[in-house]
């Protein structure tokens, strides 16, 4: 039925959370240094920018649905957050991969990241709508999908740079 398709869809939501989550703890210094040039100094300041940008994101996310849900209704208050924060996502982490400038590329995936956060409460709270008394389960099952992409993520991301040789040219 219809709550079906919508674990299905908070499922899919955790996704990005949660691969951008993991990158960022695995994958992102490395890519920094080798792809942009940043050195022992500067490196811990970029590599930790997205996660500490992410800190604000998520609350202000929270924030924002919240004030939609209460002007406009659950629906818009659940899903404009997701909307407007991985179209940001998108945009930025084109950006990112786009730019020759190793600061820009570095922000971009900052912005990049702090945006899928600021879908993070919406989702959860979505959990809590969709699932009921049963929110728990619905929650593990969301919480589940993000993780089980997280496991596969650093291997993309491994298996990726070797295909696409990201880091010996700019793209």
């Amino acid at each position: 039925g219809i709550r079906d398709v919508a674990v299905t869809g908070v499922q899919t939501c955790a996704l990005p959370i949660s691969v951008t989550f993991y990158f960022c703890i695995t994958w992102l210094p490395t890519y920094l240094k080798e792809r942009h040039g940043f050195d022992a100094a500067s490196l811990g300041f970029v590599s930790g920018l997205p996660l500490m940008l992410s800190v604000a994101s998520q609350f202000l996310g929270g924030y924002m649905s919240d004030i939609l849900a209460a002007r406009y209704g659950l629906r818009a208050g659940r899903r404009v957050p997701g909307i407007v924060g991985y179209s940001v996502a998108a945009l930025a982490i084109f950006n990112a991969a786009m730019s020759p400038v190793p600061m820009t590329a570095a922000v971009s995936i900052a912005v990049a990241t702090a945006s899928c956060m600021f879908t993070t409460a919406s989702a959860w709270g979505t959990c809590v709508d969709i699932g009921r008394e049963h929110s728990g389960v619905v929650s593990a099952a969301m919480n589940t999908a993000g993780q089980v992409g997280s496991i596969f993520s650093p291997l993309a991301v491994a298996y990726s740079v070797k295909w696409f040789e990201i880091g010996r040219a700019h793209v």
